[in-house]
């Protein structure tokens, strides 16, 4: 019995103490409140319906295998463009992603070379920051047919090119919260 007034008395005197200490009140007040909705009205990290061009010089079943594995909501469906369309059409803000696809990449991947995919993203558009691994992930995803067609080939690897200079940038359907811009100004 005695020791459970002790900790009774214990437990009373650090909450009188709490009680006492506004700067530390105020914190817990504001993290698990303030801090909770901010995060929760700020802006998804998950990309959404982004649009997506390829640049597709293999013509091959694993090109197109590529291509097709981008599915909404994530991504909208790709459309072809020529390579000579890649920059006009980023900065006109149409796509937010573009990959190229290299000539020979399917010969290249099943001939057991490291054959790489360009991307290229939209500079000034939030979700191409947040959808980058989702586009390697996509891209990495079709691993599996590559395995069950040529044993002992390495998974090709998707490189990032050259952010497109954009002309406008599409806009942030949530702001970010303080906490998030001071977490990555930190990190």
């Amino acid at each position: 019995m005695r020791t459970i007034a002790n900790i009774f008395w214990l437990g009373t005197k650090e909450l009188r103490s709490f009680l006492h200490d506004f700067v530390l009140l105020a914190l817990v007040i504001y993290s698990f409140s303030l801090a909770i909705i901010a995060q929760a009205q700020s802006n998804s990290q998950e990309v959404h319906n982004a649009s997506v061009g390829v640049v597709d010089e293999d013509r091959s079943e694993l090109s197109r295998r590529i291509a097709q594995a981008f599915l909404p909501p994530y991504f909208q469906k790709p459309q072809p463009i020529a390579e000579r369309d890649i920059v006009p059409l980023m900065n006109a803000g149409r796509y937010t992603f573009v990959l190229d696809i290299p000539p020979h990449f399917e010969r290249d991947v099943l001939g057991g070379r490291e054959p790489g995919i360009m991307a290229h993203s939209h500079q000034a558009t939030e979700s191409s920051t947040y959808g980058r691994p989702r586009l390697r992930y996509t891209v990495e995803s079709r691993g599996p047919f590559i395995r069950d067609r040529c044993r002992g080939t390495t998974l090709p690897h998707v490189r990032g090119g050259a952010d497109a200079v954009a002309g406008r940038s599409l806009r942030s359907v949530r702001r970010r919260s303080a906490q998030d811009a001071l977490r990555d100004a930190v990190a």
